[in-house]
Order: structure tokens, then sequence, then C-alpha cells
């Protein structure tokens, strides 16, 4: 009887326990990257939300590819005022060239490409 059930055990048992961690690893595994991609996304929302809904304006003419001088003139403000949003965006982002604030305002849909939909 012993040594059928060592045989049972090495046979049936063993593989499927290992088969069992092993599906189980890659479900933590993937698990973890799913909660980091969740994590990273968290993120970028609750930086988007810092922004003031006229900051949020300003990062769209940015996108646009607009001078400070165009961004006043196009939201009625200062230069200086429109400086000032600017400096308080780079701030809040840590972002600091106009590129890559293009991209925040892409991928937070601040704005969106043009022929997509």
């Amino acid at each position: 009887d012993l040594y059928f059930h060592c045989l049972i055990e090495e046979h049936l048992f063993i593989p499927e326990v290992m088969d069992l961690e092993e599906r189980l690893k890659k479900d933590s595994e993937i698990r973890e990257i799913e909660i980091e991609d969740y994590e990273e996304k968290q993120e970028k929302l609750n930086k988007a939300a810092l922004l003031s809904e006229r900051e949020k304006g300003v990062v769209a003419c940015i996108a646009q590819g607009m001078s400070n001088k165009e961004i006043a003139e196009q939201l009625c403000l200062s230069v200086n005022t429109v400086t000032t949003h600017r400096q308080n965006i780079s701030m809040k982002l840590g972002i600091h060239s106009a590129a890559s604030i293009t991209i925040f305002a892409i991928v937070n849909k601040i704005v969106e490409i043009p022929g997509k939909s």
C-alpha cells in the first residue's frame, strides 16, 4: 500500500501541485503588472486633476502650438498671466517642455489629435 501511495503521490499529486503553484505565480505576476498600470494611470489622472480649468485651457493652447502672446489673446489674458500659468503648470506636473505638455494634454484628453475619433 505504501508503494502505491508513493506512486500516486509522485505521478499525480506532485505534478498537479507544481502546476498549480506555477499558475498562481503567473497570476500573481499579472496582478502586479495590472496594479502598477492602474497606479500609473491614477497618478496621471491625479496630475490632471491638479490643474484648474484655466490651466487646462492654457495646456490646450500650448498643445496647439500657440505662443504666449497667442494664448493671451485667445483666453483674454495678459502675457504675464499666461507666463505665470505656464510656470504653475510646470510646477504641478513636473513637466517643463512644450512637447511634454502636448503629450500630457493628449494622454489626459485635454486635446484630441485631429482625425482621431
